[in-house]
């Protein structure tokens, strides 16, 4: 079913971020009349009910992904990753698309090495606990959609970027696997579950490597280091690949 027709009027949080400055305008290529809304509009971080311009359909983006500030700002991201799920769902009648995480799973259990839409959440840190408190809001409408997917690149990685330009080593894991997934790719899949009027949970898999052999793609200038030796390793699951089945 291609609703475009019927619900074009697109609201877009987190429209300045990585994800949304890619996704508005490819957005309004395909013809969708679209609200963008950054931090400087609306501020999910404060706890109190949110309202939103009426729309059709909100695509919600806006997150706090910064893993080790969620962990010094929990209650922050309990209100940004989790209450604004819950302000959308309530406050008003527009169908969700959110974009989720591969975080919400602690990388123990692996059915076939990677984790299914059908796999029981269990995160292990405090963003992937907090964008499971989000998800749980949203799916208490059926016609909303959740989608979850790993790291998200574009043809730079910014924070590798800076390190380089800073002359500062860049040090990758070699025992933590994800899926990667280029931002082109991860909005031609948006738009395709948009218009296909999809709901319910789906994957966006990507590619599945570790970290070391994904930034050496990149760059040569990278040294290997075993996650559970630094602190912000032994904060993330060891591997959170993902597999799309429905």
């Amino acid at each position: 079913m291609n609703i475009l027709k019927e619900k074009n009027k697109i609201l877009v949080t987190g429209a300045s971020g990585f994800v949304g400055s890619n996704l508005v305008p490819r957005l309004e290529k395909e013809g969708y009349t679209v609200t963008g809304l950054s931090s400087k509009d609306i501020d999910f971080s404060e706890i109190k009910p949110v309202y939103f311009p009426k729309c059709d359909i909100v695509i919600h983006l806006a997150a706090m992904t910064n893993i080790i500030k969620c962990e010094k700002e929990i209650i922050k991201a309990l209100a940004i990753n989790g209450l604004s799920c819950a302000w959308l769902t309530f406050n008003s009648n527009m169908k969700i698309i959110y974009l989720s995480t591969d975080q919400v799973f602690d990388g123990e259990f692996l059915p076939k090495n990677s984790y299914t839409e059908y796999a029981i959440p269990n995160p292990i840190n405090w963003y992937g606990k907090s964008k499971l408190m989000g998800e749980n809001f949203i799916k208490q409408r059926e016609e909303n959609l959740i989608l979850r997917c790993g790291k998200i690149y574009g043809d730079k990685i910014p924070w590798v970027d800076k390190l380089v330009s800073d002359g500062k080593q860049v040090y990758s894991y070699i025992d933590q696997t994800r899926s990667y997934i280029h931002i082109d790719e991860l909005c031609d899949k948006i738009v395709l579950y948009l218009k296909d009027d999809i709901s319910g949970i789906k994957h966006i898999p990507g590619v599945k490597m570790n970290r070391y052999n994904f930034i050496k793609t990149y760059y040569f200038a990278t040294k290997p280091v075993v996650s559970s030796t630094t602190e912000h390793g032994k904060l993330s699951p060891l591997n959170t690949s993902l597999r799309s089945v429905r």
